[in-house]
């Protein structure tokens, strides 16, 4: 019997080749996409720490009546609390003493890591994040006998 080098067995080796070769390079798309999926999770959760940071200093600060040292360190907590670094964020709280009805701002911003390789590609290491509340002072009376 005179038998194709290549049709031994039945000849269906080579489609099964191309099938793993085809999987293959699905699986790789699949995985870069799924490490896409992922980081933009991540991304999207520091975001809302930093925005419930800024509101819950905003809301601290309202408290307050402007700029307290409690008013830093709760949103220092809140980012902590959240995964981030409150070293490597810029926390702004103004004005420094806020009288009753006067306009108190918190703003924070900081940067989140990017973990995708595409991104170190296209030469993003990091993204931006920032949150600002505005809220309005409800600090009553004189500030004679203010903590800070």
């Amino acid at each position: 019997m005179n038998r194709p080098a290549g049709r031994a067995h039945g000849g269906g080796g080579g489609e099964r080749g191309q099938a793993t070769v085809e999987f293959t390079l699905v699986l790789a798309l699949l995985v870069v996409l799924l490490v896409a999926i992922v980081d933009f999770g991540a991304v999207l959760n520091a975001q809302l720490v930093v925005a419930e940071a800024a509101r819950t200093g905003g809301r601290r600060a309202a408290i307050d009546g402007g700029a307290s040292p409690g008013a830093y360190q709760v949103v220092r907590e809140q980012l902590e609390a959240g995964g981030l670094d409150p070293a490597r964020a810029r926390i702004e709280i103004w004005p420094r003493h806020a009288t009753y009805g006067t306009l108190v701002h918190v703003r924070v911003e900081t940067e989140r890591q990017l973990h995708h390789p595409l991104t170190r590609i296209a030469g993003r290491g990091s993204l931006p994040l920032k949150s600002e509340t505005i809220s309005r002072s409800e600090r009553l009376g004189d500030r004679a006998g203010e903590p800070w």
